[in-house]
């Protein structure tokens, strides 16, 4: 967008790896872009509301405002700042988690037919990654389903060219063992206590497996220690790893396994493959969209731990389907999620909403 004149400035709250413990107002610059960090006022549960935000949202003056990850307060802030101010609102959902859940608290049932639906109704288009998200839409207000427009999650494919740094030494990890690599946020939906239990099922010595990630949910981090039962082949990084550290991790990564539980479409699978590395996940979601079964990876049911267990056997005996199964990724990935290509498509719905105006 940069390059095409456009001025983007990020709003977004100010909280800890955790989300546990609010932090002052925050302002960088990172790439030319400008990101405001405001303190939390407000706290409820997992959702937390900034007054000093939406207040700067009214007054901001712009041309377009775009929400990022359904049921969070920026998201819907920024939706009724543009319908107060008359400026065209998009959202991208980034799935919708919390309505997989069979049960649901009396809260999410009154958020989802209310505050929830606010984004959705103001919206010009809603952008999803994969038609999956669709039948959420429609549960949460089928009039908007006409505003639906699919366009693949993105990322600046050239970032992900191979690392030189031997990042399995730096874990006292030795070249000729075999590492599985899942990089994520500790968090229930993401499926990662499956993994540790699939590889406490695989009897290989020279196995290693690294989860690195935020622990979102300190509960569910004490369970996957207490799955992971002191095995000295599974290691923790418990903190993000970004930028140059997290492609280290993928390129010297010899498998990339998320079995996620949900997921509308998998960044991190996507940066996986970008760097030529054979994926494991589950058939849930859009995950099926970037997933292609025996070509550029392997799916198992969600909660499947044995099948798990399995698909990483295979690709451990059989060295060069995973390689041919990386390379095919790759070059799935230059092609389908480069945002070369799919920024063209964001922005020329901008420009058609800006001079419709």
């Amino acid at each position: 967008m940069l390059d095409k004149g456009c001025i983007p400035k990020i709003y977004t709250l100010n909280f800890d790896d955790r989300w546990e413990k609010r932090l002052k107002e925050s302002r960088d610059k990172i790439d030319g872009i400008d990101i405001i960090r405001f303190r939390s006022t407000v706290d409820y549960g997992s959702y937390h509301f900034s007054i000093k935000m939406f207040r700067n949202l009214l007054k901001e003056p712009c041309d377009i405002i775009h929400g990022m990850i359904w049921g969070t307060h920026p998201v819907e802030a920024g939706a009724i700042a543009a319908k107060a101010n008359g400026i065209p609102y998009f959202i991208t959902p980034h799935g919708f988690p919390h309505l997989i859940t069979k049960v649901k608290p009396f809260s999410h049932l009154f958020y989802d037919r209310t505050v929830g639906k606010i984004p959705l109704d103001v919206a010009e288009k809603i952008i999803i990654s994969s038609g999956e998200e669709l039948r959420f839409i429609k549960f949460l207000s089928s009039k908007n389903l006409n505003k639906c427009v699919e366009i693949p999650n993105a990322i600046w494919t050239r970032k992900y060219d191979k690392e030189r740094d031997n990042y399995k030494e730096k874990l006292g990890i030795s070249d000729n063992e075999f590492l599985i690599a899942c990089i994520s946020r500790m968090d229930p939906i993401k499926g990662i206590i499956d993994l540790v239990k699939a590889v406490r099922l695989i009897d290989l010595k020279d196995l290693r497996l690294v989860i690195a990630g935020p622990i979102n949910y300190p509960d569910y981090f004490h369970q996957l220690i207490q799955a992971a039962k002191n095995d000295i082949r599974i290691h923790f990084i418990d903190r993000p790893i970004v930028n140059k550290e997290k492609i280290e991790l993928l390129n010297a990564c010899d498998i990339f396994c998320l079995p996620t539980k949900y997921d509308s479409q998998s960044i991190a699978l996507i940066e996986a493959m970008a760097c030529g590395k054979p994926v494991i996940s589950t058939k849930t979601g859009g995950i099926q969209r970037i997933v292609l079964e025996g070509e550029t990876g392997l799916l198992a049911r969600v909660g499947d731990i044995s099948g798990i267990a399995n698909r990483i056997s295979l690709i451990y005996k059989d060295r060069k389907m995973g390689e041919k199964m990386g390379k095919k990724g790759r070059d799935y990935v230059l092609k389908n999620h480069d945002w070369s290509k799919v920024g063209e498509k964001i922005y020329s719905l901008y420009m058609t909403s800006i001079h419709r105006k």
